[in-house]
């Protein structure tokens, strides 16, 4: 059962963004804001620095490619920007200390990095029809809004269960 729980878990977050924008979604408070929860990228980010970064990209290989098949038009964006942001995220926590509060910052950092990764992209290929001011405006602050408030909430549970799991198989 135990070796079942970290991927419970990661399917439960999974599961709990497409609830919460359909639950939640800027329409239903007449905002022209979106909010996107990256639920799945604080967990990867704390995977990676409390579990093994390893683990954390196998994850994040896998739950990309399940991103890209049932949200997105065009397989390969999440599948090659999650591993990569973590992978860059866990060397960047090896310099920086391991304290609940640098992992928070690195977990914002992250999902700022990844939505203007995906922004790009999405220019690049001609699916974005927003200027780079309204990006920021309409969907980067809101959502780092949104995901600061998950990171508040899910963060010190988030290690306690990461750390009890002991992943990277120290004995502490």
């Amino acid at each position: 059962m135990k070796k079942l729980l970290l991927p419970i878990i990661a399917i439960l977050i999974f599961i709990s963004e497409s609830l919460f924008v359909n639950l939640f979604s800027g329409e239903l408070f007449n905002s022209e804001r979106i909010f996107v929860p990256r639920f799945l990228m604080i967990f990867l980010v704390f995977l990676a620095v409390y579990g093994t970064y390893k683990l954390a990209i196998l994850y994040a290989l896998m739950i990309g490619l399940v991103f890209d098949v049932v949200y997105t038009e065009i397989l390969g964006i999440y599948l090659f920007v999650f591993p990569v942001l973590i992978y860059l995220i866990a060397k960047l926590a090896k310099i920086l200390q391991n304290h609940l509060f640098i992992v928070s910052i690195l977990s914002l950092l992250a999902i700022s990095l990844l939505e203007v990764a995906v922004y790009q992209i999405n220019l690049i290929i001609g699916f974005a029809d927003m200027t780079y001011k309204e990006f920021v405006l309409i969907r980067l602050l809101p959502t780092l809004v949104l995901n600061a408030a998950a990171v508040i909430i899910l963060s010190y549970p988030l290690k306690k269960r990461l750390l009890s799991m002991n992943l990277d198989g120290r004995d502490d």
